[in-house]
């Protein structure tokens, strides 16, 4: 029978000898192979190991990656089963009177030197800066893979709604772009500044469709808040096409590689043409 060791104040309760062995040297916020997990006073820890042992990921501060979720689904999957990389699910389970936000997952890029910074500083390299990139890659160069059945999408969002569930006074939207950039920070002539951005690699294949809409809206198909300037119904046809405020129209800029400049055209939307 293996020593034992009775626990400080609780004399019924006791460890083995192994048992001690894991919790004697411990510091804390120090992993060590074979002992207890014990936090800092700020309850954070050096390194965490997740996987096999022989091929763990380690979500450290001192890496690149601070955490990486990686699998490979080699076998067939039945037709009920749902296979999931990684999972969030934010539950509402009672009434929400007023307060914060909710958020089932929250991504952020957040550009911020802190105190120590000496002045204004810039991010001057061309790399991809993103909170949040979502990515579908065919890269197996031994084998070819056949783009079968089912839906691919890089981004799938869904609003979903069972019956007896009622909307009042609320705005549902699958997606959602915001924009808090304020009037006086950037420079027009200089800047791609958009609310959705839709780009292939140079040399590959076009979209067959740039956006494709199944099942069309029951309303509006394309909505456009008249807030007075930019999109107006009360401004003359002649003057809206010259300070570019068209009213029932949609400017096209084509960026014209042959003629050095961008071309404009109007997509005419309203009942009365331009003159």
């Amino acid at each position: 029978m293996p020593n034992k060791y009775w626990v400080a104040n609780c004399p019924s309760a006791t460890i083995t000898s192994t048992q001690a062995e894991n919790l004697a040297g411990v510091t804390a916020g120090t992993i060590t192979a074979s002992k207890v997990v014990v936090l800092d006073a700020n309850k954070s820890q050096t390194e965490l190991h997740v996987g096999t042992q022989a091929s763990p990921i380690t979500m450290s501060s001192n890496t690149t990656k601070l955490a990486e979720v990686s699998g490979n689904f080699a076998s067939d999957l039945n037709a009920s089963q749902d296979a999931r990389m990684f999972h969030t699910r934010c539950k509402i389970s009672g009434p929400i009177d007023s307060g914060g936000s909710i958020y089932g997952a929250f991504m952020q890029l957040r550009i911020n030197s802190g105190s120590s910074a000496t002045g204004a500083y810039t991010v001057s390299g061309a790399g991809q800066y993103a909170a949040a990139v979502a990515y579908i890659e065919a890269s197996d160069t031994d084998n070819a893979f056949t783009w079968g059945g089912g839906k691919w999408a890089c981004l799938h969002t869904k609003v979903e709604s069972v019956s007896d569930h009622v909307a009042t006074g609320a705005s549902i939207y699958g997606v959602q772009i915001g924009n808090a950039v304020k009037t006086t920070d950037f420079g027009a002539a200089s800047v791609n500044f958009a609310g959705l951005r839709i780009e292939k690699d140079s040399g590959y294949l076009d979209f067959k469709h740039a956006i494709s809409i199944d099942d069309c809206a029951s309303s509006a198909l394309l909505y456009l808040k008249s807030d007075g300037a930019v999109v107006s119904t009360s401004l003359a046809c002649s003057a809206d096409v010259a300070t570019s405020k068209v009213a029932g129209a949609i400017k096209v800029e084509i960026d014209s590689v042959t003629a050095g400049a961008n071309v404009t055209r109007y997509l005419w939307l309203y009942s009365l043409a331009p003159s």
